[in-house]
């Protein structure tokens, strides 16, 4: 896969935010990509309002209930993203209403999040 990165690109695009989980922490070959890198922040096209009042019905949410999605991939850094949030949602409990629908790859290796 290198191989072909470096011989065939001009640029790699990373959608993410460097901040929030730098890809070298997750892919441990990061320094034998020698083509530009470049983050581009999270891309997601504009939210229809329509599509999220259905979605907040069919999930029965009442009003006024907050709805966090958390989603992660495999591996070690999927593991620390949903600690994370589970520890957030903890500190929220009793001060905002809230719902928490998390999501993992099928090689998250996770177990044992309390």
């Amino acid at each position: 896969m290198l191989e072909t990165l470096n011989r065939w690109f001009d640029l790699l695009l990373i959608h993410s935010d460097d901040r929030l989980l730098p890809l070298d922490e997750t892919f441990s070959r990061f320094g034998d990509i020698r083509i530009p890198k470049v983050y581009t922040g999270f891309v997601a096209p504009r939210p229809d309002l329509e599509k999220g009042r259905a979605l907040r019905d069919d999930l029965g949410l009442p009003p006024g209930e907050k709805l966090i999605v958390a989603s992660c991939g495999g591996g070690r850094s999927g593991y620390r993203l949903l600690k994370s949030v589970l520890a957030a949602c903890r500190r929220l409990r009793g001060r905002l209403p809230l719902r928490l629908e998390a999501f993992c790859g099928p090689f998250y290796g996770g177990n044992g999040i309390p």
